[in-house]
């Protein structure tokens, strides 16, 4: 049976009320195998990009404070998969710590929906300047779940290589049983 989760979007605020600043996928109008048409009823001004039996659809959005994309991929007409993601360039602390406490009151809201996640780690949270003591980023933190044949993932790394350096946070949904996480 589908959840459908009711949004509601606070300019930021989050409340011990449970009202929580997510948009439709992050409960539960978007769902794997949700037709394209179902889901252009939801996001019609979404233009999409065509490639043989798949379509990406992309658009922005803002959690939390992170502004980021949805992409969502059709194959033959049905969601296959979709995900969150956002990427920040501008390492400093103030950053890593907007990114840090964004994934906290993702894996908390999907907490409240879907109880504990099947995996949950928690790496280095504090902020390494890598131009300060070199290293080639790493995993923050993250969290899983599995959920009407979907599993999803929470992820706050740090990413870095070759003197590049990325804050991302992501949300991905795949099908339970392919899902790499």
């Amino acid at each position: 049976m589908r959840k459908i989760l009711f949004i509601f979007l606070f300019s930021g605020i989050f409340t011990s009320v449970s009202f929580i600043q997510i948009s439709a996928q992050m409960k539960k109008a978007i769902y794997l195998g949700i037709s394209l048409d179902d889901f252009r009823k939801i996001y019609p001004e979404i233009v999409p990009a065509e490639t043989a039996d798949y379509l990406t659809l992309k658009r922005e959005d803002n959690i939390y404070g992170l502004s980021g994309k949805w992409v969502y991929s059709f194959k033959k007409n049905k969601l296959d998969w979709y995900k969150f993601e956002v990427y920040i360039n501008e390492i400093n602390q103030d950053n890593f710590n907007k990114c840090l406490i964004a994934t906290q009151k993702i894996i908390e809201d999907y907490r409240s929906i879907y109880g504990e996640p099947i995996k949950y780690k928690e790496g280095k949270t504090e902020f390494i300047d890598p131009f300060k003591q070199m290293h080639h980023g790493y995993k923050v933190l993250s969290a899983v779940w599995k959920s009407g044949g979907e599993a999803f993932e929470v992820q706050f790394k740090f990413y870095g290589s070759k003197g590049e350096y990325y804050f991302i946070v992501s949300i991905d949904f795949q099908d339970a049983e392919f899902a790499y996480f």
